[in-house]
C-alpha cells in the first residue's frame, strides 16, 4: 500500500507541476492580450482626440502617427 501511495503522490506532483506551468502560460497570454487591448484603446482615444483643429495637417503625418501607434501595439503584444 505504501508504494502505491508514493506512486500516486509522484504522479500527482507531476501533474500539479504541469498544471502550474499551464497556469503561468495562460497568465502570460492573458497579460499580453490585456496589454494589446490597452494599446488599441490608447490608439482609438488618440485618434478621437485628434479630430477637429488637432487633426494632423497632412495625410503623411496621419500615416506616420498611425504607424507609430501600431508599432507600440505590436511591441506590447510580444
Amino acid at each position: 500500500k505504501a508504494k502505491y501511495i508514493k506512486d500516486v503522490e509522484k504522479k500527482y506532483d507531476k501533474f500539479k507541476g504541469i498544471e502550474n506551468n499551464l497556469t503561468n502560460d495562460i497568465d502570460k497570454v492573458a497579460q499580453g492580450i490585456s496589454n494589446r487591448q490597452q494599446k488599441i484603446r490608447k490608439l482609438q482615444r488618440e485618434l478621437e482626440l485628434e479630430g477637429g483643429d488637432m487633426l494632423p495637417k497632412t495625410k503623411k503625418q496621419t500615416q506616420q502617427k498611425i504607424a507609430k501607434l501600431m508599432q507600440e501595439v505590436n511591441e506590447m503584444s510580444k
